[in-house]
């Protein structure tokens, strides 16, 4: 009798067994398959990153607001990299050799003229000798 108990309780653990592997083994798939679409759009969403940094603008994205705005911030960007860090007016064309700053014609006059003779932007002591046009830059 005892052994007709032992056979039942290791037939049905068995079972037990057989079905908990059974799930997991579903459920491992599952979460592999859920993996994998998550991994498909994490790639078609990296591509669409690419391709936004790639391309410009092309007339036929967004409207011609859009496109206005967004070429008149590029226009604003340039002007920042282009005018002078002192009067935001000028264009640069004048460098100070020793710390290789670059400021408008004027600016840089009137920094020598009022005995300053320090950069502006790191205040690097230099001499008149130090600066030089930037020939054919912008003429200003």
């Amino acid at each position: 009798h005892n052994s007709r108990d032992a056979v039942q309780s290791l037939t049905t653990k068995s079972e037990q067994l057989l079905k908990q592997a059974t799930d997991e083994a579903k459920d491992s798939r599952s979460k592999t398959e859920e993996l994998k679409s998550l991994e498909r759009k994490y790639s078609r969403i990296k591509d669409k990153l690419a391709k936004c940094h790639e391309e410009p603008s092309t007339p036929t994205t967004g409207s011609k607001d859009e496109q206005v705005r967004e070429l008149q911030k590029k226009v604003a960007q340039f002007r920042t990299i282009l005018n002078c860090n002192v009067c935001k007016i000028r264009v640069k064309n004048t460098i100070i050799q020793r710390c290789l700053h670059v400021f408008c014609a004027q600016c840089l006059d009137a920094n020598l003229q009022s005995r300053k003779r320090k950069c502006p932007v790191c205040a690097m002591k230099f001499a008149e000798s130090d600066v030089r046009t930037l020939p054919g830059l912008f003429d200003a």
